[in-house]
């Protein structure tokens, strides 16, 4: 983890290297919707020169929903 904002909602992380990628920087944040709902977004983006992701963009921030889904069950 590289930061987290309690008051803003917001956690910035990076995932190291894979064979697909140089690395990726994910952002988690989330805001209060109502008196009973939290909104929670996920982002992953490639870190360094790279164009295409392959996919591991989408996968880093699928799984990320998933963990956080079956934590708050």
């Amino acid at each position: 983890m590289i930061s987290k904002d309690f008051n803003t909602g917001l956690i910035k992380a990076k995932k190291g290297a894979s064979i697909l990628a140089y690395g990726h920087e994910i952002e988690i944040s989330t805001k209060m919707v109502g008196t009973q709902k939290t909104e929670v977004c996920v982002t992953s983006k490639l870190i360094g020169i790279q164009i295409i992701d392959w996919g591991a963009n989408s996968k880093n921030e699928k799984e990320i929903i998933k963990l956080i889904a079956n934590i708050t069950k």
